[in-house]
Order: structure tokens, then sequence, then C-alpha cells
């Protein structure tokens, strides 16, 4: 069982690119690298987390770990760009009333934020005192019943927040 050039010999590697995967525990890793079937769960547990706190060891799993998030990142955009392109051919050569012509450029805009919903609140700074005659003027609407003692507060749209 030779070491390699850097350092880690093949089953310290197979067992920092079991870790880098992310699916398995130090415990799970070191089972699936070593023969540990006459070994206590205790004794597995203590061998697997000195092993995985070698220096040589994280900086390989580190790096596998940033290798696989680059890929990932290179996937999504070759995706990205992949879907941007195939819409923008439909767009070229649907039939103008097509509705996938429409539908392409619908994506499209989303995808490139091009639409995007907004909504818009506006907000009135009010006093308390402001609040409850606003209340009572409405109030006094419903039932019918208009008070000319009743102060004037200007009215104000229903959809908007009250501080």
């Amino acid at each position: 069982m030779g070491k390699r050039r850097n350092g880690l010999t093949e089953k310290q590697k197979s067992f920092a690119v079991e870790l880098a995967g992310g699916s398995c525990s130090l415990t799970q890793a070191y089972k699936r690298v070593y023969n540990a079937e006459n070994m206590s769960p205790a004794v597995i547990r203590n061998e697997a987390s000195k092993l995985a706190g070698r220096r040589d060891i994280t900086v390989m799993v580190n790096n596998l770990v940033e290798e696989r998030k680059a890929r990932d990142v290179a996937t999504t955009v070759s995706d990205r760009e992949l879907i941007l392109e195939s819409l923008r051919e439909w767009i070229r050569t649907a039939v103008p009333a097509d509705s996938a012509k429409q539908r392409a450029a619908e994506l499209l805009a989303k995808i490139t934020g091009l639409l995007t919903e907004k909504i818009e609140v506006s907000q009135v700074e009010r006093t308390p005192a402001d609040v409850v005659a606003e209340i009572e003027r409405r109030l006094s609407v419903l039932s019918g019943n208009s008070d000319k003692n009743t102060p004037e507060v200007p009215e104000i749209p229903e959809n908007t927040l009250i501080n």
C-alpha cells in the first residue's frame, strides 16, 4: 500500500472521495473503504475521525467539494444557455399566431428578468386620531348617519397600509 505523490494511500484517497460525495457519514465512509468487520462501532468512529482530521485528507475533501460545486455551476450555466437558445429559436421559427411562440417569449422574458411581478404599496403616515376618525367616518357612511360634526379626514384608498 504505497503512498501517492500527494502523500495519501489509495484507501485514504477513496475515503476522501467518499466524504466529498456528501452522501455518507464519517463512519460510513470508513466502512466502505476499510475492512472494519471486526471493529467495534466506537473504534470505527475513532479511526474515521482521526483519518478525517488529517490535514492532507481535509485539503483533498475540500478540493473535491469545490470541484463538484464548480462543475454544478458550469452545468447550470450550460443548461440555462441551452434553454435560452431553444426559447429564442422557438420565437424565431414559430408561426406568428402560434401559442408556443407566445409562451416561449414569456418564458424568455421571465428567465432574463424582463418580466417580473411588482406590487406597489403606498404608505400614509397618520396619527392614531386620524385612524379613529377615518373608522368613525366609514362607520357613519355604512350606517347612513352622516354626522356633520365628524372632523374631515382625507379619504385613503382601502388597499393602503396604515402605520
